[in-house]
């Protein structure tokens, strides 16, 4: 006869909770994820091929969002005072090293987005002046730049995405609706301009994803992004090439529930979805020359970031 302690149904309270898995997009066997088995939230590298998981914040107050660099090799996060969420971004070496600040002579803001790639480091902070992009170049010396403003507005803006090649950066700005529907906007990373507006009216686009507001073709030379859009009434890919304005939307017609966007295949050719319908998740592969929808086998439960 199986016993318990009076206590024991406090444990399922205190296990371990695993927050989520972001891998660095050049360097994939590197995965950014948060836990609290050590009593709060801090994020952790965790190295595929050895299972090594290394602690990478000892904050008091615990963090719970950090970005990771494309190749791996740093992780980007907000320091702030006592978890009050105004503070600047940092960079710390994975492989262990001092804290970098990344923006010492601006004011404590708080951040609506981070991004990385070859070329640039990107955020959007918040603050008493609205909504303002950031782009640190990285120099031929190796050093980086200081941080170069390059776009503001007063409206909610969110998230951030840089495309591979570095060239354009992505976000979700609430400037054109007036409401919380949100526009993706393609910022060029030299001067700022607004080079494209994905918008639906009447219909919002959203990301739903933890590090980045769109996800960018894989394919060297193709400019297109995969994103999602609400116009249908569920949420539905929608992919965008910012630099011609063209899109093609995937309506999904024989799925029943909102539809969230993974990544591209290698090759351009395939997009990994995931279905959410009736608090139940389903991986698909969806063959962009076919127009083929083949689901994913895989053990149920639920599948997000």
């Amino acid at each position: 006869m199986t016993t318990f302690s009076p206590d024991d149904w406090k444990k399922r309270f205190r296990v371990p909770t695993v927050g989520y898995g972001l891998p660095a997009s050049a360097c994939p066997s590197r995965i950014l994820t948060t836990t609290n088995q050590s009593g709060v939230f801090q994020v952790y590298v965790l190295d595929m091929p050895t299972m090594t998981l290394r602690q990478i914040t000892d904050k008091p107050t615990g963090v719970i969002r950090g970005y990771i660099a494309h190749d791996g090799q740093y992780v980007y996060y907000q320091r702030d005072e006592q978890g009050n969420e105004l503070g600047h971004l940092v960079r710390v070496p994975v492989e262990g090293g001092a804290v970098e600040d990344l923006m010492p002579d601006m004011p404590p803001c708080s951040l609506a987005g981070v991004a990385d790639s070859a070329q640039h480091i990107g955020f959007v902070t918040a603050g008493a002046s609205g909504f303002e992009l950031y782009v640190i170049d990285r120099l031929d010396t190796g050093s980086l730049s200081a941080p170069r403003r390059l776009w503001q507005s007063k409206a909610l803006t969110h998230g951030l995405t840089i495309s591979p090649d570095g060239r354009r950066l992505f976000l979700l700005s609430t400037e054109r609706s007036g409401s919380t529907a949100n526009s993706l906007l393609a910022i060029d990373s030299q001067t700022g301009q607004v080079v494209g507006e994905l918008y639906d009216d009447g219909a919002s686009i959203e990301s739903q994803m933890m590090d980045g507001v769109a996800r960018s073709s894989r394919v060297a030379g193709d400019p297109r992004v995969l994103t999602a859009t609400t116009r249908s009434g569920f949420t539905r890919p929608v992919i965008w090439n910012p630099v011609t304005g063209e899109r093609q939307d995937l309506a999904l017609e024989s799925l029943d529930g909102d539809v969230q966007i993974c990544d591209w295949s290698a090759d351009g050719q395939r997009l990994l979805l995931c279905l959410f319908s009736h608090a139940q998740t389903q991986l698909y592969l969806y063959h962009l020359d076919t127009s083929d929808l083949q689901p994913v086998p895989h053990a149920p439960g639920t599948y997000g970031a």
